[in-house]
């Protein structure tokens, strides 16, 4: 199943790389094939650091999220494990959870997830 949706950060907080690692929370408001809030938490170690452009960086991620449904489309709540990569302006990645797994890719506040239940 392949979901696409607009993701659109309401608040991101992230410390400053200590050893090219930081520590960041977010919350994200999703709206599309899928809507409601994902809160997230994320290690991030930094490969390459842009400190005057964080865009230009480029990083490895793993983090903790959990949707909350505002509609309760296809589920009323999920938490997941993230993995993934932030390169060249782009997010992409891989979700698990005890319900599903899938791909993500993210430009520009669009997101497109590819999802498969587990059985």
């Amino acid at each position: 199943m392949v979901l696409k949706s607009d993701l659109n950060l309401l608040n991101w907080t992230e410390t400053e790389p200590v050893h090219s690692i930081a520590q960041a929370t977010a919350e994200y408001s999703i709206e599309g094939e899928f809507n409601g809030i994902l809160h997230s938490n994320y290690t991030i170690f930094y490969s390459e650091y842009n400190k005057e452009n964080i865009h230009k960086s480029t990083s490895t991620f793993i983090g903790y999220s959990f949707f909350e449904s505002s509609d309760n489309k296809l589920v009323d709540s999920m938490f997941f494990e993230e993995k993934g990569i932030f390169a060249e302006g782009v997010t992409s990645g891989e979700l698990k959870s005890k319900m599903a797994k899938g791909n993500y890719f993210l430009e520009q506040g669009k997101m497109i997830i590819t999802i498969e239940k587990n059985s």
